[in-house]
């Protein structure tokens, strides 16, 4: 008869929490467009499904890549809501949540100049 005890729970699945890594964070007001690539560490050494969010809107759909990458498609800005500073947030298992806040901007047009051509002028 052979028993075998663990002391310890192993894990070789993860490798610390999942962290959300430095740099420009941005995408479409309308969503969809290019995937965002997000890079850090902690996502997980296989594909677990794990979910992106702009807060509080998950992204369209996630897609792992690697411990150390994956990629989302940006959700759309909803009305009224904050475009530029919002939070973000990767899932990769219940309770393994990283957060990096402030991170996230969403491009919008952006007005330069309001003109009117002179043919549309009327003059007195």
């Amino acid at each position: 008869l052979i028993r075998l005890g663990l002391v310890q729970p192993v894990s070789t699945t993860f490798d610390g929490m999942p962290t959300i890594g430095n740099g420009s964070l941005n995408g479409p007001v309308r969503g969809g467009g290019v995937p965002l690539n997000l890079t850090g560490w902690g996502f997980g050494i296989v594909d677990l499904t794990p979910q992106v969010a702009v807060l509080p809107t998950p992204c369209e759909y996630t897609r792992w890549t690697a411990a150390s990458s994956m990629a989302c498609r940006v959700p759309a800005l909803t009305p009224g809501d904050v475009a530029r500073g919002r939070d973000m947030a990767v899932s990769v298992a219940p309770y393994r949540i990283g957060r990096r806040n402030a991170s996230f901007s969403f491009d919008g047009p952006l007005l330069v100049n309001v003109g009117y051509p002179l043919s549309d002028c009327e003059a007195n």
